[in-house]
């Protein structure tokens, strides 16, 4: 397995289980580190990958799906030179193959996954799967992740397993796209929570705000805003995802951040003692913008942040 996929499991516990699952599976495997080079036998991570089964009372095979699909953005992100910018989520998952899986694949593995994917007439994406690993989740985990990097809704029917005494897994991918709005004025964009959405929300909001021939100022000040709100969003929302929603109005400029955990109480807030470890988020954007508010509804808890570009 490749060290890049074993490094991840580690990031994956922290963000999806926190520090104390860490240190439970530091004690019972003290050689389960974030940081390992080279080639990682497979059952070093089988094994990892048990213990927290049975530390957190989830099946495994739910594990390893979530946990592939949360190492799909940073596989697109490493492997981006061979992704072209222009594919959708399912072009990718039909060029899976060449693109992502045989630049991770072991160069020493003596029986590597045999995988193809082609389109059907009715515009699926058919994958045939065959490993001695008969780890389908794991396909399943990165074709849902991959539709998460897109704001794709991919649409897995898997009719074949190998589990289930088959040669082979089959599985048909079909794509509905989630509605984004964009405009000349503005753009919304819905992220599913990962650490990798802060800079993939920052460079929406820049993108967007370049586009409109915002002042450099004012877009510096937002995409500091945008970094403080979604980061924040990362670590303390207990929610799947949230969305970023930029509008351009005349000289006015709001930048929305939507989320979907239990919320918190807005005040205003001055800057920590310079050596605190956190409490800035606010303060800042606070500072950087002309107005700072935040709503907790039903709908989603909404952070609205004004800024006035300077005139001519």
């Amino acid at each position: 397995m490749h060290a890049l996929i074993c490094s991840g499991l580690h990031d994956w516990v922290e963000w999806r289980f926190g520090e104390g699952m860490l240190k439970e599976l530091r004690f019972y495997n003290p050689a389960f580190r974030k940081k390992r080079i080279g080639l990682i036998p497979d059952q070093d991570l089988f094994s990892d990958l048990d213990l927290l089964s049975r530390l957190s009372h989830q099946p495994k095979s739910s594990l390893l799906e979530d946990f592939r699909r949360y190492m799909a953005i940073p596989l697109l992100f490493e492997y981006r030179a061979l992704v072209p910018a222009e594919w959708t989520a399912l072009e990718v998952v039909e060029h899976t193959e060449p693109c992502i899986h045989t630049a991770i694949r072991d160069a020493d593995d003596g029986a590597p996954p045999f995988i193809r994917c082609w389109r059907t007439p009715d515009n699926a994406v058919r994958i045939m799967y065959n490993s001695s690993r008969r780890m389908c989740e794991f396909a399943r985990g990165l074709i849902r992740g991959i539709g998460d990097h897109y704001q794709e809704d991919l649409i897995i029917d898997q009719t074949l397993c190998m589990k289930r005494g088959d040669a082979y897994c089959e599985l048909f991918v079909r794509s509905t796209i989630v509605s984004t709005i964009q405009d000349a004025a503005g753009s919304v964009r819905r992220l599913r929570l990962h650490p990798s959405i802060v800079n993939e929300a920052v460079d929406m909001v820049k993108r967007q705000l370049t586009n409109a021939s915002v002042d450099s100022d004012t877009i510096e000040a937002l995409v500091l805003s945008t970094m403080e709100a979604v980061g924040n969003v990362v670590r303390h929302a207990k929610s799947p995802d949230c969305e970023v929603a930029v509008h351009v109005q005349g000289n006015l400029v709001k930048l929305q951040v939507t989320d979907y955990g239990p919320g918190f109480t807005l005040t205003k807030r001055a800057m920590p003692d310079p050596f605190s470890e956190g409490g800035r988020g606010i303060a800042l954007m606070q500072s950087a913008c002309d107005s700072v508010d935040y709503e907790v509804r039903r709908s989603g808890n909404c952070l609205t942040l004004l800024k006035r570009q300077a005139g001519p």
